[in-house]
């Protein structure tokens, strides 16, 4: 896993003193490996690589990286409005082909492919975040105030890139670091069901 984190790459989009927002191509897989070992209580985490990059190389599912140097220490994966709900039809037909798969995850993909809100009207100013990993041991040396407007501001230069102004998400209640983060960073909670919690920012 060791070139996840030193391979250069010149797609990058904004610095702020030593961190870098890239926008990635490259090394998908050892990007999915990290988002399924971070966060497995994604979806993701039950459904094959392939149909993971799939999307990626099609442009459902866009990665972005924060780079100190050359190591990667964030991972954000999006997903603007247009292909939103054709994530989550290609998701669907995916277990329609693999039932396998939803019978020995039924529970699991059951509760994760319902994340659905009815309290929030989607359009074309809206940005799904669906994947946020942050390796905290690289940002030890720098206050909590200054890692926080380093994540603003890129997320600030993320919507720009789609002409999105809000970007909305949700997360397992017990998750206290996701809500500790968006909470500390005026994600507002506009709705909650069941284990889950719905926020959403814009950002100006």
């Amino acid at each position: 896993m060791e070139s996840l984190y030193t391979q250069y790459t010149k797609n990058q989009i904004r610095k702020i003193k030593n961190f870098s927002l890239c926008k990635e191509e490259n090394q998908i897989s050892d990007l999915y490996t990290v988002i399924c070992k971070k966060i497995p209580g994604s979806i993701f985490s039950k459904i094959n690589y392939n149909f993971f990059e799939g999307l990626v190389e099609s442009g459902i599912v866009n990665i972005f990286s924060i780079r100190k140097q050359k190591k990667i220490v964030s991972i954000i994966t999006v997903v603007d409005f247009e292909n939103y709900t054709l994530l989550k039809k290609k998701i669907f037909l995916y277990l329609l082909k693999n039932p396998f798969k939803v019978i020995i995850n039924f529970t699991f993909l059951l509760k994760n492919f319902f994340k659905d809100s009815t309290k929030l009207s989607i359009n074309k100013d809206h940005l799904h975040l669906l994947h946020l990993v942050i390796h905290k041991k690289y940002f030890k040396k720098i206050t909590l105030k200054e890692k926080d407007n380093i994540f603003n501001s890129f997320f600030k230069e993320i919507l720009k890139l789609y002409n999105a102004k809000i970007f909305f998400l949700c997360y397992e209640k017990e998750n206290s670091k996701a809500n500790n983060f968006y909470l500390r960073n005026k994600f507002k909670i506009y709705d909650t069901k069941s284990n889950i919690i719905f926020v959403k920012k814009k950002i100006r």
